[in-house]
């Protein structure tokens, strides 16, 4: 019997805001246990909350970047039920009423699936599980660190919308940690108030992939708009995964259980892929799915029973006394649309399509909003230094504006390039941002603008000139290149003679050549281009090589 599975999620996603949700509380994470707290997190009688404004920016911030409907006026309430980690015994949550409403994002590339209905499995190990090394490409192509894998070519797209169903606003837990003491369980609280928005879906999902996918997209937006750091590994960005199964071709959904607090894609993908089997098996032997929570053990790779899934009414909601309604008023509105930065899934498209880069380069410069910035910046930035065209200023050479000197267009690939392949890399070993790159944009144009005119070779420049301008970054790439006697020539005279010697000394390759082996031109490239010391224009050196051994 073929069973179809239905996921939906609730991502919790912990917001970059400096205090926590309800007090001023030090939000950030780490410090020593129970450090982060003060009366109103450890839920002091008499004490009362007040609300933290930048949290409501980011959810809204969020909701306008899923396409949500931002309710003018949300509300409050109180989620009874009683943790060790929770001082309130209560958690202030958004029940009823929350900040936005719908939406939805566009996956693409989500939900690989393999003829004959089977679905791609990750063999990735754990220590390439971090959030940034899978990114769901609008191609068929998926990326480990480094390196590009095609995927088979049995393989097909699934674009698709993931509809939203709500999402609000509420606050976090403190953590209980039971693998500290060999008797107690140990409660720290610093986590305790701080905020968090829930993204609840619709039951989308069909696969562990789409929701790897998903999530990836997911943790791409929140960096990008700046409203949390995604670390899934710090509890950052997690999520509960509702999963059931049903009947190929039915209408009615099958009990669910929910998969609680996971916090990697790879055990997202391993929790759902045996919770679909289990639920498979118990159908299949003519039992019953019982709706509970469940726990996923890591080690093992199986989900087990924590308890019976509670319905709203086990939490007794009722409005939150202590807080008033929340009111987005028009101009708070206005003015945060007007801060909202292009979403990446807009600028992906635009490398695409008005600068000409391929898919993968398009979706490894958006994966991070600085670098898609740092890209604009070099492609329509600040202007261009040309040869012949700058003009002294204190502290260096200045830039003129780029309407003077328009970027011609064979140097977007070359730099795209720089970036992906020289400057993130640059940036990952010493931790620090691309705008702290030593070399200005207008200095990596004139670097690339060698290359492309065949005054260096590529490799000279990458290997000799490039860590010399990292050291030197206030000097002109083509003063540089030609105090380390790194240009290339194209002078007649010079490439004649260098030529006439190669050939005289390699009669029977030449001989060879005119028989028909048209691929030696490489041979004699290579040996002339030695002769010069790399000095060689290759185009002008090879015309010349064709002219004569034709």
């Amino acid at each position: 019997m073929q069973y179809e599975t239905v996921i939906g999620l609730e991502i919790h996603v912990q917001l970059a805001t400096r205090s926590k949700a309800f007090c001023a509380d030090d939000a950030s994470f780490g410090g020593a246990p129970n450090t982060h707290i003060g009366v109103i997190s450890l839920a002091h009688p008499g004490t009362l909350p007040r609300l933290n404004k930048k949290a409501v920016e980011y959810a809204v911030r969020l909701g306008l970047a899923l396409g949500c409907e931002i309710n003018p006026c949300s509300t409050f309430d109180r989620k009874n039920y009683y943790y060790a980690d929770l001082p309130k015994g209560f958690q202030t949550t958004q029940q009823h009423n929350p900040v936005c409403k719908g939406g939805g994002w566009r996956v693409d590339g989500r939900g690989w699936t393999v003829d004959g209905g089977e679905q791609t499995k990750d063999e990735q190990s754990e220590t390439q599980d971090a959030p940034s090394t899978v990114y769901p490409l609008p191609s068929t192509l998926y990326r480990l660190p480094s390196t590009l894998y095609p995927l088979p070519s049995t393989l097909h797209r699934l674009p698709s919308t993931v509809r939203i169903h709500h999402i609000h606003l509420e606050e976090d837990a403190g953590k209980s940690l039971h693998d500290q003491d060999p008797h107690d369980s140990l409660i720290d609280l610093n986590r305790a108030g701080v905020p968090l928005l829930e993204i609840v879906t619709e039951p989308d999902f069909r696969s562990a992939e789409e929701v790897a996918a998903f999530m990836t997209e997911i943790r791409r937006l929140v960096r990008w708009l700046g409203i949390s750091d995604g670390n899934m590994e710090e509890g950052s960005l997690r999520c509960d995964v509702n999963i059931s199964v049903r009947k190929t071709g039915a209408a009615q959904l099958g009990r669910r259980c929910e998969v609680k607090n996971v916090n990697s894609m790879r055990f997202a993908r391993r929790a759902i892929e045996f919770e679909v089997k289990r639920q498979i098996d118990i159908l299949e032997s003519g039992g019953k799915v019982v709706q509970e929570t469940r726990g996923f053990d890591t080690v093992s790779g199986t989900t087990y029973s924590l308890r019976e899934k509670e319905e709203a009414h086990d939490y007794r909601y009722f409005p939150e006394p202590d807080l008033p309604p929340v009111v987005v008023s028009q101009v708070f509105l206005e003015q945060i649309k007007k801060e909202m930065p292009p979403l990446p899934q807009a600028l992906e498209m635009e490398f695409q399509t008005k600068y000409g880069l391929p898919v993968n380069d398009a979706v490894l410069l958006t994966q991070e909003r600085e670098t898609a910035f740092y890209f604009l910046q070099m492609v329509e930035g600040r202007g261009w230094r040309v040869e012949g065209r700058r003009s002294k200023v204190e502290g260096g050479m200045n830039d003129k504006p780029s309407t003077l000197y328009p970027l011609p267009s064979t140097l977007l690939r070359p730099i795209a390039n720089l970036i992906i392949n020289k400057l993130l890399p640059w940036a990952a070993e010493t931790g620090e941002p691309l705008s702290a790159c030593p070399v200005t944009p207008g200095v990596w144009i004139e670097f690339l603008a060698l290359i492309e005119a065949g005054k260096v070779s590529s490799s000279t420049a990458y290997q000799r000139l490039f860590p010399t301008l990292m050291e030197k970054p206030g000097h002109s790439p083509t003063l540089l290149a030609t105090e380390m006697n790194l240009l290339q020539s194209a002078d007649s005279d010079f490439l004649e003679k260098l030529a006439d010697d190669v050939l005289t000394r390699f009669p029977e390759k030449v001989a060879e050549y005119k028989r028909g082996k048209k691929g030696l031109i490489g041979f004699f490239m290579g040996e002339l281009m030695k002769a010069s010391k790399g000095k060689a224009e290759p185009k002008a050196t090879q015309q010349l090589l064709e002219k004569k051994l034709n």
